[in-house]
């Protein structure tokens, strides 16, 4: 196999010297994996003269490939030649234009850097850092540097290197020019700074934030929170009162210019975001919480505090911290969204799952009135699950607004139904369902009526009904699912001819006819209200339902259904090859040979003579998966087969090449 990989490298076109180089590096270590070791040494000498030829205005593609060759040959035990590409390494570095974009998104430094650390190579892993061009660059590199050996316990030599960086930043002279590059270099500076108080440098750290005074409010205040709580962590209480008190101004600076996009809005990445997360991530509450105190910004950070009360288990307090209206600005300066309610729903689901529903009752009880009067073409877009699982999301101060718009009645009611199942609560449960069936038997009583999408959000309420009853339920949820059936099933029954009935079913599901995948019904439902309306073997019907399950990969059901979906061969063997191809490319790409068989036994199925199934690009990935995985035979079965298309010629011309490797 190694020996068919390296033939294949080497045959490829020039202009593949990239490509061709990290191939014979990787053969090359597979042979050393074997205790092969004399046949590693050619490959890499070729490796190294081919990529010689990758062209100047990639140097980073060359730069990967003498990272690659440098570690390959000290593998091999080959001292002189890892150095010798270690050293041009760094050349090629130097060479990068002078711009930051340059290494963005790099995982060269990543992968070389982190190696060195890891050693404990210091040496090496500087005199890379410093081949970068840009002093920014560098000093980010050097920093981590710093960092990592002040983890090895080698204070002095980390404090002596963080020191010299600080010193020799806050001497490099600034472009007036150059904002994008200072708010670059302020930002790299105070990543260091955290990260080199993390890591036990409280001292050094707070010498640099008092010296780095060029930094925005908002990155002076992340330094000083990552200070204040590592040196209270660290049990150094004159540091961490100090870095407090700084921390303080910092803020105070922020709010004499308004926060920037103003504090809490969705915008605000600059102040509450990022200290909520650094705050979440590191344990810092207890400074940000003095802070948030201090600046008087209970309102504005609602979302933090409330989130604290909760982990606290203090339902009360949460509910109290809740800001009546608790309005967030949007994306843009002037949308504005309420969204106390969400919170309040929050708060009550954390307090009934710990034994306590009180509040979940009363707010059932508050909205129960409104019930029914939202637009029922605007529930059709409700996504319960979502919604539900974003409410019990643990945490809440790093991402509180997944879906900032309000809830609806309708839905409150629906996601309280399932958790407030006290029995003194029955006679709400009750209030609560009929409020919520009520207007939908309305809306299905006359078949006269042609609906679109109607049946998605009382098939919505009956599967997440199903799917969060409680196992020991004493209010049962499954009859009310039961009467949403029924109801639409009792609307279809009374439509005819059953084409027609068909039809409406497929109009009630909302479904357009082409996008299955946007499909807002589950499979096994849909096949439930299929058969109950007596509508399960219509065509259309029964090739929705076995393209939904296909594109769930149920395949038992879409096994019952092939036949009762009467698609012809070619469309099929369509369907068949997109889901193999989306199989291919997810955890399992072995999974999708089962998928291509089924194209294969298609095929082979098909009367001699006959060519109702067309080539087309799909076939390319199944002539490539076969022949990857040893099936030639299939392969060449599958060109026959396709007859004499432009596309069985090419794809029998590319089997012909690779059987002469």
């Amino acid at each position: 196999m190694i020996d068919q990989f390296v033939a294949i490298a080497r045959a490829l076109p020039p202009g593949y010297n990239y490509i061709q180089s990290s191939a014979l590096i990787l053969a090359a270590e597979a042979y050393k994996k074997l205790d092969q070791q004399p046949r590693s040494t050619p490959l890499l000498q070729q490796a190294g003269r081919i990529s010689a030829g990758i062209a100047s205005s990639r140097p980073l593609l060359k730069a990967e490939v003498q990272w690659r060759l440098a570690e390959a040959w000290a593998s091999l035990g080959q001292t002189a030649q890892a150095d010798k590409n270690r050293k041009a390494l760094r050349t090629t570095l130097k060479t990068l234009t002078k711009t930051p974009a340059d290494l963005d998104n790099a995982f060269l430094l990543e992968l070389a850097l982190g190696t060195y650390l890891q050693r404990g190579q210091w040496s090496e892993a500087e005199a890379l850092a410093r081949s970068l061009p840009l002093p920014m660059q560098q000093g980010e590199q050097l920093f981590r540097i710093a960092t990592a050996r002040l983890r090895a316990k080698q204070p002095q030599a980390a404090t002596t290197l963080f020191n010299s960086m600080i010193a020799q930043l806050l001497k490099a002279p600034r472009r007036q020019d150059a904002s994008n590059e200072a708010h670059n270099s302020n930002e790299a500076v105070t990543a260091a700074i955290i990260a080199f108080a993390q890591a036990g440098g409280v001292t050094n750290a707070t010498r640099a934030a008092q010296q780095w005074t060029d930094n925005s409010p908002a990155l002076r205040a992340q330094a000083w929170l990552a200070i204040a709580g590592e040196a209270r962590q660290q049990k150094r209480p004159k540091e961490a009162s100090f870095a407090l008190e700084q921390l303080i101004a910092a803020g105070k600076v922020g709010q004499q210019q308004g926060f920037g996009q103003g504090f809490g809005s969705l915008l605000d990445v600059e102040w509450s975001g990022s200290l909520y997360n650094l705050s979440h991530v590191q344990r810092y509450e207890p400074e940000l919480l003095q802070w948030i105190d201090r600046l008087n910004l209970q309102r504005e950070a609602a979302a933090f505090l409330i989130a604290e009360a909760l982990q606290k288990k203090q339902f009360d307090q949460a509910e109290q911290l809740i800001p009546r209206p608790m309005t967030i600005v949007g994306l843009n300066a002037d949308e504005r969204f309420e969204v106390q309610d969400r919170w309040r729903l929050r708060v009550a689901i954390a307090a009934a799952k710990a034994g306590a529903p009180q509040q979940l009752a009363a707010l059932a009880e508050e909205i129960l009135p409104q019930v029914g009067s939202s637009d029922s073409n605007a529930l059709v877009f409700t996504q319960l699950p979502q919604v539900t699982d974003s409410l019990q999301r643990p945490g809440g101060s790093d991402s509180p607004y997944e879906h900032p718009t309000p809830l609806r009645p309708e839905e409150i009611a629906a996601i309280v139904l399932p958790l407030l199942q006290q029995p003194d609560s029955a006679t709400l449960l009750q209030r609560l369902e009929t409020a919520l069936i009520n207007p939908i038997q309305q809306q299905l009583n006359n078949p006269a009526i042609e609906l679109f999408g109607q049946f998605v959000w009382p098939q919505a309420l009956a599967q997440y009904w199903q799917e969060r009853q409680p196992g020991a339920s004493p209010q049962s949820l499954v009859p009310s699912s039961a009467r949403l059936l029924a109801l639409q099933v009792s609307y279809l029954q009374q439509v005819e001819p059953v084409a027609l009935r068909a039809n409406r079913l497929l109009n009630g599901l909302g479904y357009d006819g082409n996008t299955v995948g946007s499909l807002r019904v589950g499979v096994r439902p849909l096949v439930q209200l299929a058969e109950a309306a007596g509508v399960a073997d219509q065509p259309p019907v029964a090739r929705l339902i076995f393209e939904a399950a296909l594109n769930a990969n149920q395949v038992d059901i879409m096994a019952q259904w092939r036949e009762r979906a009467q698609l012809p061969p070619d469309a099929l063997a369509r369907l068949w090859l997109q889901q193999a191809e989306q199989v291919r490319f997810g955890p399992d790409p072995q999974a999708s040979l089962a998928w291509y068989d089924r194209v294969l036994q298609l095929m082979r199925s098909q009367p001699t003579g006959a060519s109702p199934i067309q080539a087309n690009n799909g076939f390319s990935g199944l002539v490539n998966a076969y022949q990857f995985s040893g099936q030639t035979n299939k392969a060449k079965q599958v060109v026959r087969l396709l007859g004499a298309s432009s596309e069985a010629q090419a794809l029998s011309l590319r089997l012909d090449c690779l059987a002469q490797l």
